[in-house]
């Protein structure tokens, strides 16, 4: 899942800035 979440932080990075912050409180 660590792929599939650093592809789509880039991608709705720009629209959901929540994406971001999730993946930084997930470690995994």
């Amino acid at each position: 899942n660590a792929r599939r979440i650093e592809r789509g932080r880039l991608r709705e990075d720009a629209a959901s800035p929540a994406v971001d912050e999730r993946a930084a409180a997930s470690p995994a």
